[in-house]
């Protein structure tokens, strides 16, 4: 089974060093630049909750070690 992906959180002031110890619950999309190139953001739910909602792109399955899109 893969290993479940880290928050890729960084504080804005902060380094990589202080990146989240927390597991990714969900797969935010940062930004699309009109639908090419998007950049996605694996989040834990406390550091996703400003962009829950519509942004959600998808969600870690345990079972099978990836990400499901939520589409």
């Amino acid at each position: 089974m893969t290993e479940r992906p880290r928050c890729d959180h960084i504080p804005q002031w902060g380094s990589s060093e202080h990146r989240c110890r927390r597991d990714a619950q969900v797969r935010v999309l940062g930004r699309h630049d009109a639908g090419i190139t998007p950049e996605y953001r694996d989040r834990c739910l406390q550091h996703a909750v400003w962009a829950l909602g519509p942004d959600v792109a998808g969600i870690w399955d345990e079972e099978a070690g990836m990400w499901r899109s939520t589409d």
